[in-house]
C-alpha cells in the first residue's frame, strides 16, 4: 500500500488493517495447502500415482501456454482497442494433431450451445472497458497487434512473440519433461 502523500492519521489507521490482513492470509494458506495435498492424494488414489503426477506436471505447461495464448494471440488487438469476435476469445484452439490421446467425448459436447456459453462467459467476466472494445476478425487483430508493437524504427517490440517463441512455455515444457 502506497501511503506517500497522505497524513499520519491515515498511515496509523492502516497499520491494524494491514496486520489483520497478513494474519488472515497466513492462517488460511496452511488450510488451503492441506486441502490441495488431500486433493492430490485422492487423485493419485483414483487415477493412479503416475497419471496424477503427470497431470500435476502438465499444469505448469498449460498455464504457460494459456498465458502465451491470451497475451500474444487472443489479445493481440487490445493495444488498438480490438477484441476477437464475440464468444471467440475463450474458445479452444483447433486440434494440431500432437495430442497423444484424446478423450472419447469432449466436455463441451455436453453443452447444447457451446458458442453461446463462451459469449455469455465473456459478457459476465470482462471488465466494462473490454466489453466496450470493437470486435474484429482474427486477421485484423493480428495486423493491428503487429502494427502496435512495431516501433517507428521498424523493430519488433517486447510483446511481439509468436506462441512458438514464448519462452515461459518452453521453460515449463522443459521442466515437465523431467522425470
Amino acid at each position: 500500500m502506497d501511503t506517500s502523500g497522505v497524513g499520519f492519521g491515515h498511515r496509523l489507521m492502516a497499520g491494524p488493517f494491514i496486520a489483520y490482513g497478513s494474519f488472515c492470509l497466513r492462517a488460511t494458506q496452511s488450510a488451503g495447502r492441506r486441502q490441495e495435498l488431500a486433493a492430490d492424494r485422492m487423485a493419485a488414489r483414483i487415477a493412479g500415482r503416475d497419471a496424477a503426477a503427470s497431470a500435476l506436471r502438465e499444469v505448469a505447461v498449460l498455464d504457460a501456454a494459456r498465458d502465451c495464448y491470451l497475451g500474444d494471440y487472443a489479445s493481440a488487438g487490445t493495444p488498438a482497442g480490438l477484441l476477437p469476435p464475440h464468444g471467440q476469445l475463450l474458445q479452444a484452439l483447433p486440434d494440431d494433431g500432437r495430442a497423444t490421446r484424446t478423450p472419447e467425448r469432449h466436455a463441451l459436447a455436453l453443452l447444447h450451445d457451446p458458442e453461446r456459453v463462451y459469449a455469455d462467459l465473456e459478457t459476465a467476466t470482462f471488465a466494462p472497458e473490454a466489453l466496450a472494445m470493437r470486435r474484429a476478425q482474427w486477421r485484423e487483430l493480428r495486423i493491428a497487434g503487429r502494427a502496435s508493437r512495431v516501433s517507428p524504427s521498424g523493430k519488433r517490440g517486447p510483446g511481439e512473440l509468436s506462441v512458438t517463441e514464448c519462452p515461459s512455455a518452453h521453460r515449463a515444457l522443459a521442466r515437465s519433461a523431467r522425470p
